[in-house]
């Protein structure tokens, strides 16, 4: 995205929107800088990398943003090899060809579903939905897992938050494994969260 704007024979602002977690994680490699170009779709690095059969693909999770590591994550802790996850890097104008071209690589996938983050009346969804379902090419009613429509973007609640999100993750992959600690309040291990949830500190320790 920077080489490209860089790049670029014309002159426009980039404005980028990214979560500071993803700031602190190595999520790509110094070659895909130096030597690669931009992808307006990524395929699953599991399936380009061999780490999962292709063919034995039943469920393609559709997806963007920083959903796709928490995803990928909850896959290898399962040990699940039978669904692949495929980024949406640029929404508009959106890459059909490229899209037909990655699904046909799953001739078994029985399923092709969208997942995300936000409520089912924001995010993606609508959009990407529209163009699976308008052309042929594609010829795909795409399945919605995210949280469900709701008038604002956020609960309020971290502890109403979190669990949501945990709920998104299950549904498009499966639920954690036993004794991970996915899915539980790691914000309360040095205090409690009152109902909306906020952080109270823990009592202090007397001294002697």
């Amino acid at each position: 995205m920077f080489r490209r704007q860089k790049l670029a024979s014309y002159l426009k602002t980039l404005v980028v929107f990214a979560p500071k977690s993803m700031l602190r994680i190595p999520t790509s490699s110094i070659e895909e800088l130096t030597t690669g170009h931009f992808r307006t779709l990524l395929d699953d690095p599991a399936a380009v990398e061999g780490r999962i059969d292709r063919k034995k693909v039943d469920r393609v999770v559709w997806c963007s943003g920083k959903l796709y590591h928490e995803l990928s994550a909850r896959r290898d802790a399962r040990g699940d090899r039978d669904v692949a996850f495929v980024r949406v890097e640029q929404f508009y104008p959106f890459d059909v060809h490229e899209a037909a071209r990655i699904k046909g690589l799953y001739p078994q996938a029985r399923k092709h579903v969208w997942a995300q983050e936000e409520p089912r009346n924001m995010g993606g969804y609508m959009f990407v939905a529209d163009v699976f379902r308008s052309n042929k090419e594609l010829g795909v009613e795409l399945e919605f897992i995210g949280r469900p429509a709701m008038a604002a973007s956020a609960l309020g609640s971290k502890k109403a938050d979190k669990k949501q999100q945990e709920q998104v993750v299950s549904q498009a992959v499966g639920p954690a494994p036993t004794g991970s600690g996915s899915g539980k309040d790691h914000g309360a291990a040095n205090g409690s969260h009152d109902a909306k949830g906020a952080s109270k500190p823990a009592p202090a320790k007397s001294k002697r």
